[in-house]
This record gives structure tokens, sequence and C-alpha cells, in this order.
């Protein structure tokens, strides 16, 4: 198995003199199979938390750096030294992941992602992408992005992360 991590990266709305700006979503287009992504990527070797993956390769892949966009989650995770998973709770100003899906990659392998919600901490960096990729980063506004995105998978974390963070 694989372990990877990701994260739908998000602009908040703004208004500016007079003009709002609607909630926005990084993806990335692939250009050589012209497909658009959510950022994501594989945890290396004795790398810190899942957060840290995600932060990193959305970093990375899309050249802004982000920072996790807290959100109210539901959650089976109990309290320290508590047990109770079976209801679940609403936890506010949560930064642990909202999904994770698993795909496979082969008959005896697979490829879990766990994601993340991020919003853009800082202005577009050149040269964040590793040799051999090639990805471009656009921002959408969020509806467009659904649209926008080749996989349904993608597309349901997606509308998962936007429902999330419109709460």
């Amino acid at each position: 198995f694989l372990i990877c991590a990701g994260s739908i990266l998000f602009r908040l709305p703004i208004t500016l003199e007079n003009k709002t700006r609607p909630l926005q979503i990084c993806l990335i287009l692939h250009l050589r199979k012209h497909e658009y992504l959510l950022s994501k990527g594989r945890k290396d070797q004795f790398e810190g938390s899942l957060l840290d993956v995600a932060l990193r390769e959305t970093h990375e892949e899309t050249g802004y750096p982000c920072c996790p966009l807290p959100v109210t989650l539901h959650t089976r995770a109990p309290l320290p030294r508590e047990d109770d998973t079976k209801n679940g709770t609403q936890v506010a100003n949560c930064t642990e992941p909202f999904a994770m899906t698993v795909r496979h990659i082969a008959p005896d392998n697979v490829k879990i992602i766990y994601w993340f919600i991020t919003e853009v901490a800082g202005e577009h960096q050149d040269g964040t992408l590793r040799p051999g990729e090639f990805f471009e980063s656009c921002w959408f506004e969020a509806e467009e992005a659904l649209e926008k995105l080749t996989y349904k998978h993608d597309r349901d974390v997606a509308r998962h992360a936007i429902d999330l963070v419109r709460e």
C-alpha cells in the first residue's frame, strides 16, 4: 500500500471596493494529460504528520504556500481517555483529515489518500515542482472547479470540502 495526503486549497471570499471575490479552489492541470486534479502526493520516508505531507504536496504542486483551514467536522474520534465513538460529535476549529479515499492501483496494491482543507497563505512561488512533474495551478470559483475536475472521486472530495467550508 501507499500512504498519501492531499488538500483542497481554498481562497476565501473577500470584498474589496464593493466587489466580492467568491470562494475559489486551486486545481492543478496536468499539462501532458490535460487533466484537472486535486493536489496530493506520497508520504516520504520518515516524514512527519499526514498534515505535513498535505501542506508540502499542495505547496509543491500548486506553487502556493498554504495552511490548514479549520472547519466544524463531525468525528467519531474520542477525546483522550474516553471511549465513546458510537455517536461521534461535532468539533469546531478542526484541522484533522475530513475524508479518506482508497484507490486500487494494482490487484494487490492500494493508494490510501487522507484529505485536508487548506487556505492559501502567500503569493505564488515558481520552482516548487519536483523533476518530472508537469502541473500548472489554476483558480476557479468553487462550483466551476467541480465541473473542471476530471475524476468523479475528486469531485466528491471537493464537494464535501466546499460544504464544510460554507457551513
